[in-house]
């Protein structure tokens, strides 16, 4: 098949993503919107709830077999099994960066969408302790 995920960052904290397949050479580049194929839209996003803690939310739009209950019951399933996944590990990659906040994380390849997505919010952030500037 021809595979393809893209992702959305809006900061300060949600993700759209856009993922799916098609049999190999059926051009999913060109036009993915072709009958047949697996298409997958998912949102995340973080909620804060206090100084330490937030409320992960998600959902997946089924762009295959949507009459068949039972695809969007095994669809479901699979996605419930995979962000939770995802839970456990953001869990304990954060108890790690609390053992000694002060230490620079360190940056490899993989990173550059983390690295985009912070320097994001650290804008946001600079711009809102800006002080207002009077209209004349």
């Amino acid at each position: 098949v021809d595979r393809w995920q893209e992702f959305e960052f809006f900061a300060p904290a949600s993700v759209v993503q856009w993922t799916g397949a098609l049999e190999a050479g059926r051009g999913a580049q060109e036009n993915r919107d072709q009958p047949g194929g697996f298409s997958l839209r998912m949102y995340h996003g973080a909620a804060p709830e206090t100084e330490g803690s937030c409320h992960y939310f998600w959902t997946g739009a089924n762009g295959y077999r949507q009459d068949d209950p039972g695809a969007t019951e095994q669809l479901y399933q699979e996605l419930a099994s995979t962000f939770a996944e995802d839970v456990a590990f953001l869990e304990a990659q954060y108890a790690r960066v609390m053992a000694d906040p002060h230490r620079p994380l360190v940056d490899i390849k993989h990173d550059g969408a983390r690295v985009q997505a912070r320097r994001a919010v650290e804008r946001m952030i600079r711009a809102e302790n800006q002080p207002a500037v009077a209209a004349e």
